[in-house]
């Protein structure tokens, strides 16, 4: 038997291997449990026939929470082209057949909530749904969560990076649409992510500037767009977009 001591370069490697790979297992191990066990329901919905924390972005890009039957009629107005669902839960029938009969391309990409240190989403899975969003022919497109606030708002903030924001700014818009429960490890989430690999892609886009601009004003805790439909002192230009129909 050999001692620790006695070990050749190669066994230092192949133990070094087998330790790297074990704690990958039980990362991929936890990371599947947290998402198994995720509580997490959409909002009761009220009488406004739209979705909580329904946001446009930018023009053709919105956010909000599950969208439920009742919220059905008016989200048909966004003609919209693509949704991505950032919760793990199987598609309620109902919501399928909106999805079939609307013919719109839906991407499910689960996104792990931000409750512990050392379990999180890697940045190839924000990147990949940062990708779908920085690709125009996915306009219009809707992300959502089930409650529209931490991981749709933790997404939100890393395509605000993305497109030229300051963190602090994507900060205060994630504050927003998180009150009243912000999470310290959603921000620690935010200001750790590294928006340099999408940034030239979101430039040549044409997704920095114009429309996607931060904005100028006494508070960045409110996008050009904004419609928070938790807090009332915000612009209407959501509300019209839902209710008109445009893109």
């Amino acid at each position: 038997m050999t001692s620790s001591r006695g070990r050749t370069p190669s066994q230092w490697a192949l133990a070094d291997e087998l330790a790297s790979s074990l704690a990958a297992l039980q990362t991929s191990q936890a990371s599947s449990k947290t998402i198994e066990m995720d509580e997490s329901h959409p909002p009761t919905p009220d009488d406004t026939g739209r979705p909580d924390n329904f946001q446009m972005i930018a023009p053709g890009l919105y956010r909000c929470s599950y969208p439920q039957s009742v919220h059905f009629p008016q989200l048909e107005g966004l003609n919209l082209k693509t949704i991505v669902t950032l919760v793990a839960q199987d598609l309620p029938l109902e919501y399928a057949d909106f999805l079939s009969a609307n013919a719109i391309s839906h991407h499910h990409i689960p996104i792990l909530a931000n409750k512990d240190e050392d379990i999180y989403t890697d940045a190839e899975t924000i990147n990949k749904v940062l990708s779908i969003m920085l690709e125009p022919s996915n306009y219009p497109m809707l992300v959502h969560c089930n409650k529209g606030k931490h991981r749709t708002g933790c997404v939100t903030a890393c395509f605000r990076k993305v497109t030229g924001w300051t963190t602090d700014a994507c900060l205060e818009e994630y504050e927003r649409y998180s009150a009243p429960k912000s999470r310290a490890l959603d921000k620690a989430f935010i200001r750790r992510y590294d928006a340099s690999i999408l940034k030239p892609v979101a430039l040549e886009r044409g997704f920095v500037g114009g429309v996607y601009r931060q904005p100028v004003s006494e508070s960045t805790k409110s996008s050009i767009y904004t419609n928070n439909t938790v807090e009332t002192a915000t612009t209407s230009d959501s509300l019209d977009y839902l209710n008109s129909g445009k893109s």
